[in-house]
């Protein structure tokens, strides 16, 4: 029984050995078809685990680009921070610098709210009494003057900034010396009036606080003319002046003791 199954099956392989090395001119359809019949099932497994690898190898992608993108998150958010760190320590330097080469007794203080209307202009800072920041005590940045505080609680204050309609500070010309007095016009311009028809005033002159005041230390730059009109009964002129202080991105401020 033995000798005939191993004579079968020798059979059996001295046939394929026929029909895959025979040439085809003899016996090209036994082994066209056998051939086709033995490979089916290999390109069948091939396929199969093709598709598993596949399988395998998206998930672990999927799993690689979602930590990716995590990490990509988590990264923009820390370089948002460090940005944001890095631009208050500069202004925090740019007010010590300020501190060092200007007055002393100087208390810096943060900008915790803001009042933009036609009939105020005004900034809350988080500085006050507690602090000896009291009425008409002097606020500046490191541009120029910012206003004074005008209502103060145990640790914060309300500023009037130099725009505010309500506004006045006597300043000077520093070209010329020629003293008007600033005001605010609910903008982000003042007014420097009063001021003679002959008076020495160029667009681009700076304008600085001129000491004749309770309030206003001299010498503190408020800002620059960029235009000069006749007033409208044309007796006197009148320069806008542009703020040194841009409001609109204020958000450290110094308090003159």
């Amino acid at each position: 029984m033995k000798i005939k199954k191993f004579i079968a099956g020798l059979v059996v392989i001295l046939y394929a050995a026929l029909i895959y090395f025979s040439p085809p001119r003899y016996i090209d359809k036994p082994k066209f078809l056998f051939l086709r019949i033995a490979k089916l099932p290999l390109t069948l497994t091939h396929a199969f685990f093709r598709n598993i690898n596949y399988l395998v190898l998206s998930k672990d992608m999927i799993q690689d680009n979602k930590y990716l993108h995590d990490t990509v998150d988590v990264l923009t958010r820390q370089l948002s921070q460090y940005k944001e760190i890095e631009q208050e320590n500069a202004r925090l330097r740019a007010l010590l610098n300020f501190k060092k080469a200007s007055l002393p007794r100087l208390i810096a203080a943060g900008i915790i709210a803001r009042d933009s209307s036609n009939f105020s202009d005004t900034i809350v800072i988080s500085q006050g009494c507690k602090s000896k920041i009291n009425s008409d005590t002097v606020v500046v940045a490191e541009a120029g003057l910012v206003g004074r505080v005008y209502e103060s609680s145990s640790s914060m204050s309300r500023v009037m900034l130099i725009t505010d309609p309500n506004s006045r500070v006597s300043a000077i010309v520093s070209r010329s010396r020629q003293i008007g007095v600033v005001y605010g016009t609910s903008s982000n311009l003042c007014e420097l009036r009063y001021l003679p028809l002959a008076t020495d005033i160029l667009v681009g002159d700076e304008i600085v606080t001129s000491g004749f005041s309770d309030i206003y230390p001299k010498g503190i730059l408020i800002g620059r003319v960029v235009k000069i009109v006749r007033e409208p009964r044309g007796l006197s002129l009148l320069a806008v002046v542009a703020p040194a202080v841009n409001f609109t991105s204020l958000e450290e401020v110094l308090c003159i003791e």
